[in-house]
């Protein structure tokens, strides 16, 4: 008897092909005397003939060496043999979605900023720490605040991927639901690998961001509805797709493939889509000056073919999203520690409902409607002094007197929301300032404070 394949195994069958035909590419395009990059003047051209609707242009990645660029990618998919065991998209219960959506723009914005992977593989990290944020704001239904999560513990301690190979996204929300992130201020991003033991210390001991589960939306058959209908529900979602070397070239429009050798599969995060249109707005993760803002429209025709858009896309379900706020010195932004009297800086959501700076000595306690009580290891509790607050940032002077070690800060806004996160207390703890601002750049100079009794801060 001939066994006739069904659909969806011939329609996986002619996907497997292409994506091993764009594996053979790629390795011919390392091949000495070969080039196979698209210029700008071929992409036009291709855009011009298939009738695609986004404009080409020189843009923030597209003269980098094709070696370097791949570094701006680093997806990993499940291997052959392991796909077979991811269960199929799952019976959700979904509603109808309407014409349009953009989470931008949703009763308020609950898309954070778009950031920057640089160069490095770690477009796993940022997607899904993306949707994590994301998911926060809408379960906190706290539009418009920049949640700032740690990409670089998910590079330095998931085991989920590195820079140089890249990583998977299903591994990546197994470590945000088994472990969580903390804010940024814990582990600055540094598109390296990094040491999971150059995090601040505390990190651990802090009340992370997770998400108690997560599901496929889709695995490797994605739909339009589908699609639709689970980012009108859960909100922005983690998802992949195959990027070709006309992609380098986009600056704005609706993108659909035109020409160009493959490169290397990338994750992203979809925020929105737009029936009228035909297509989806994804956030990408190579910084605002590339694309829209950092953003992408791509037409829904890019499902099931060779881009594979919706590929192993993912909704998170529930949200633990403690109020931390991260206590570092203002001087640079190291949490190696904090001494009595020094100027520390605290970091985290709704710390303010305003911005407002000190103009007064002696300082105030309450600053915007803001207060931040510090209390120390031996349990006793003591207004700090404020410089300067802000929703995403509270300046303000470890009390005199504070004991040493572990003291835990209580940041309450005007509105009574409180905010905690530990700080370690030393007896010296000098301020390195650096010329750029960022507490990353080079030293301009070394604050040491020696009092009249011949005590150093």
């Amino acid at each position: 008897m001939v066994s006739i394949p069904g659909k969806r195994e011939v329609h996986m069958n002619v996907k497997r092909l292409v994506g091993w035909f764009g594996g053979l590419v790629s390795v011919l395009m390392l091949l000495p005397g070969l080039s196979w990059a698209a210029g700008l003047t071929e992409v036009q051209r291709g855009i011009q003939m298939t009738g695609a609707r986004w404009l080409a242009g020189e843009t923030s990645v597209s003269k980098i060496p094709l070696d370097q660029f791949r570094r701006r990618l680093g997806l990993k998919i499940p291997a052959l043999g392991e796909r077979e065991n991811i269960l199929p998209e799952p019976a959700l219960n979904l509603p109808s979605a309407p014409a349009s959506l953009d989470w931008r723009n949703n009763g308020g914005n609950y898309v954070t900023p778009v950031r920057d992977q640089g160069a490095c593989g770690s477009c796993w990290a940022f997607a899904t720490a993306a949707g994590l944020e994301s998911a926060t704001l809408i379960a906190n239904r706290t539009p418009g605040v920049d949640l700032n999560l740690a990409e670089q513990i998910l590079v330095s301690c998931s085991g989920a991927g590195d820079c140089e190979m890249g990583g998977y996204v299903q591994s990546a929300s197994n470590y945000l639901r088994d472990t969580g992130l903390p804010l940024e201020s814990y582990y600055r991003y540094t598109a390296t690998d990094g040491s999971c033991g150059s995090a601040c210390p505390s990190w651990k001991s802090s009340p992370p961001y997770k998400i108690k589960s997560w599901s496929y939306v889709a695995t490797t058959s994605p739909t339009v509805s589908g699609l639709k209908n689970a980012l009108y529900t859960y909100g922005p979602l983690p998802t992949t797709f195959m990027v070709y070397d006309d992609f380098r070239y986009y600056k704005s429009g609706v993108y659909s493939y035109t020409s160009g050798a493959f490169l290397g599969g990338h994750a992203v995060l979809l925020v929105g889509y737009d029936d009228p249109g035909q297509y989806f707005i994804v956030k990408n993760s190579w910084g605002t000056e590339w694309g829209e803002g950092g953003y992408f429209r791509i037409a829904y025709s890019q499902l099931n073919t060779v881009v594979n858009f919706g590929d192993y896309t993912l909704a998170y379900v529930g949200i633990a999203a403690p109020e931390q706020a991260v206590n570092v010195s203002a001087a640079s932004y190291s949490c190696q520690g904090l001494a009595p009297e020094s100027i520390s800086s605290a970091f985290g959501p709704n710390l303010a409902t305003a911005t407002a700076a000190a103009e007064t000595l002696p300082l105030p306690t309450t600053l915007g409607g803001t207060t931040v009580k510090v209390k120390d290891s031996l349990g006793t509790e003591r207004p700090a002094p404020l410089f300067y607050v802000s929703p995403g940032q509270v300046n303000y002077e470890i009390p005199p007197g504070t004991s040493g070690g572990v003291a835990q800060v209580t940041v309450t806004n005007s509105e009574g929301v409180s905010a905690k996160g530990p700080a370690q207390i030393a007896a010296v703890a000098p301020g390195l300032f650096t010329a750029n601002m960022d507490g990353q750049g080079v030293p301009a100079a070394q604050i040491l404070r020696v009092k009249k009794d011949g005590t150093q801060t």
